[in-house]
């Protein structure tokens, strides 16, 4: 499932992490999975979004997920991101910020990662 974001009317592609998918056959129940580097070492190779203090992201991932945000950093998930209506704030203050989207199906469940910089 591909994801975006939207910041101020401009969309950025978000790079897709681990992810989980389970098909029912018959009795028997089938999970493929990956296990990708963590949405932190996954910044690394990704460029950071230029956007202002508090801006509003909004987060398009097809099919219509439930989505959970996550603040990462150097020691891994850092705080639950409030999300409203697939939108989160931008932080207030200047640096970069690793987030992680876990978006969830009734059959499985996809990780992305983006990164921003606040001016």
């Amino acid at each position: 499932m591909a994801g975006i974001i939207e910041v101020n009317g401009k969309q950025y592609d978000i790079a897709t992490g681990n992810y989980k998918r389970e098909r029912k056959e018959g009795m028997e129940t089938q999970v493929i999975g990956t296990d990708a580097a963590s949405p932190y070492q996954i910044a690394d190779d990704f460029k950071a979004i230029l956007i202002g203090q508090s801006e509003t992201i909004h987060i398009n991932v097809e099919a219509e997920p439930t989505i959970t945000v996550y603040l990462w950093d150097e020691n891994g998930r850092q705080k639950k991101v409030s999300v409203s209506n697939n939108q989160i704030k931008a932080p207030e203050n200047a640096g970069k910020y690793v987030f992680e989207v876990l978006a969830e199906w009734s059959n499985g469940e996809v990780s992305y990662t983006f990164v921003v910089e606040i001016k």
